[in-house]
């Protein structure tokens, strides 16, 4: 399956990573003297933490633009099914179903939700 059939959305993705790159800068610029007086498991979650989170965000913009997903309520099979047929099979749900913007998409994935 094509980058384009699974929705992948580069630039949600690029968010999640300088999310990522981001926090661990924030790590980087710290003591590392301090840190090493820290006990393990803190300085694991201060890693650990941030990169849990990119991977969530990024995996489910991911999920839920698909329109494998959108066909999961009850009430959308039919359309699934037609869309599955139709000419425009390469095109994701989002596409159409969602205003330009960030604040838009976020909506539109929040009312799929």
């Amino acid at each position: 399956m094509g980058l384009a059939k699974r929705g992948l959305n580069f630039g949600v993705m690029r968010r999640a990573i300088t999310f990522i790159i981001g926090s661990s800068r924030i790590l980087m610029r710290t003591n590392w003297k301090d840190l090493l007086k820290i006990k393990r498991w803190k300085i694991l979650l201060m890693i650990g933490i941030p990169i849990f989170i990119g991977i969530v965000v990024v995996v489910g913009f991911e999920i839920t633009t698909s329109p494998e997903f959108c066909s999961t309520c009850h009430n959308m099979k039919p359309y699934y099914e037609s869309w599955k047929t139709s000419s425009h099979n390469e095109v994701n749900c989002i596409k159409c179903h969602a205003e330009p913007g960030m604040g838009a998409y976020l909506k539109t994935k929040a009312n799929g939700l």
